[in-house]
């Protein structure tokens, strides 16, 4: 998508929030971000 998924849920909330149930968009984006997974950085030094 290009852009760090918190900016793009925060754009669509102010975008569509008022068009949709409180929190229904912030879970159907959840949901469909549940596929990716996001590892964990290596710290050992």
């Amino acid at each position: 998508m290009g852009a760090h998924p918190f900016l793009t849920l925060t754009l669509f909330i102010a975008l569509f929030e008022r068009d949709h149930g409180p929190m229904e968009y912030q879970r159907a984006y959840g949901k469909a971000m549940e596929h990716i997974s996001m590892p964990y950085p290596d710290i050992a030094t």
